[in-house]
């Protein structure tokens, strides 16, 4: 585990720093560890800023929370991507509000050529169902990633076609990796 990755998901963790603040930190500061050795009236000169996200950042001590959470996902086979690591999504980049960190968990390439995105309502009419499955079956000569939300209805269904047409696909989950919701599509899920 290095220590960058320590810092990485640490300041995730501090109050008030959110994705557009991190990426402004790690703009004027270059890498995360370098953000909490600054002092004050370093960080409360960065544009945006202030002292209070500085008093925020300077007031951080829960390190050891960082790394059990580093150590959790390691146990769990989920790779930690920040915005700056080769890996992360390239296209996800250029959005100025993405994630600074994602927990990914599969083989899946996520900076893919060809990536669509599916999702619909979670209570789906069989005209929903099968124009769905005939969308990811056109798709499927692409070699298209599909991105869903691993939801009921519309979502679920876009992940059984691509694992059907031999497609790749990711499912973007708001309860966290480590728990897979609804419980009912965690057979799904360990497919891809």
């Amino acid at each position: 585990m290095s220590d960058e990755k320590i810092y990485q998901v640490a300041l995730s963790m501090v109050p008030g720093i959110g994705d557009v603040t991190a990426k402004t930190l790690i703009s004027y500061c270059s890498t995360a560890k370098d953000i909490f050795r600054k002092n004050k009236n370093q960080l409360s000169n960065i544009p945006g800023i202030g002292q209070f996200i500085a008093d925020k950042i300077l007031g951080f001590k829960n390190f050891a929370a960082a790394e059990a959470e580093i150590e959790k996902c390691l146990s769990l086979g989920i790779e930690i991507l920040f915005f700056t690591d080769a890996n992360y999504p390239k296209k996800l980049k250029h959005a100025p509000d993405s994630p600074s960190v994602l927990f990914y968990k599969g083989q899946a390439n996520l900076n893919n050529a060809k990536t669509v995105s599916i999702v619909g309502t979670r209570k789906s009419t069989s005209y929903g169902r099968e124009f769905t499955e005939s969308i990811v079956e056109k798709l499927a000569k692409h070699q298209a990633l599909i991105v869903s939300g691993l939801a009921y209805g519309i979502d679920i269904i876009a992940h059984r076609a691509a694992l059907k047409h031999g497609l790749s696909t990711v499912g973007v989950m708001a309860s966290g990796i480590d728990t897979i919701y609804p419980s009912m599509h965690h057979a799904t899920a360990m497919q891809w």
